[in-house]
């Protein structure tokens, strides 16, 4: 279903030319929608017995069994986005779809292939949450939107494209479950919970808005000295 769901939101990308962020937005409350209105808002208590105890096990007493699937996606993504063809594509086409166009990557396919492989990575970790939370919660994850961005941004992930570190994106992750963990257990909801992470999100958001914008302007820079040079040369 989730392959299904990012196949369905990758082909309306790439034939329409919608932004993701609209389109991945709007589909978001379809199936929330659709989510809501097949269970009724009500929990589902019959989890396979397989599936609780592997969201039960440990790894030598210590660590859950649950790190497992997690690694392989981890490790999985890592060797897609620097190892194979197929990554450095879709980091061009992040970084500018019309260049990456012009140099004869099809920017539809990776469009909608990395959306499908989105949905699917996204249906592995809803599956990991019922396996540990032991039910089908159909109204978890509903405050979890500006944190899934948050994450790969504290990671070094730049959200105008062309550039993620997954070791980054995980460290990042992780720094989001101590912040929410830790004022979990000091009961502090609906507070600093959710104000420090975004607080990190709005921070290194800004620090890449202002990189951008000097960037921009060392191009500037440089195109005017090279025009610059350029009258002089003919000047001589």
């Amino acid at each position: 279903i989730g392959l299904a769901a990012g196949l369905f939101n990758g082909v309306i990308i790439a034939f329409t030319g919608i932004s993701a962020f609209i389109i991945t937005l709007a589909s978001l409350s379809v199936f929330k929608g659709i989510n809501l209105g097949i269970t009724e808002a009500q929990p589902f208590y019959g989890v396979a017995e397989s599936v609780k105890s592997f969201g039960n096990s440990s790894l030598l007493g210590t660590l859950p069994l649950l790190i497992l699937p997690m690694l392989v996606c981890l490790v999985g993504v890592w060797i897609l986005l620097n190892r194979m063809r197929y990554g450095r594509h879709l980091l061009a086409v992040g970084a500018s779809p019309t260049a990456a166009g012009l140099v004869g990557i099809s920017v539809r396919n990776i469009v909608i292939g990395t959306h499908a492989l989105s949905g699917l990575l996204a249906a592995v970790a809803g599956m990991m949450v019922v396996a540990r939370l032991q039910i089908g919660q159909p109204t978890i994850g509903d405050d979890w939107l500006i944190l899934s961005f948050a994450a790969p941004v504290i990671g070094g992930a730049v959200l105008a494209g062309g550039h993620v570190n997954v070791i980054g994106t995980l460290l990042g992750v992780t720094t989001i479950a101590i912040i929410t963990t830790t004022h979990h257990h000091h009961q502090k909801y609906n507070r600093k919970q959710y104000v420090e992470p975004c607080s990190f999100f709005l921070y290194y958001l800004s620090r890449q808005i202002v990189q951008m914008y000097l960037n921009n302007f060392d191009v500037l820079n440089l195109l005017l000295a090279l025009h610059a040079q350029k009258n002089l040369s003919i000047l001589a």
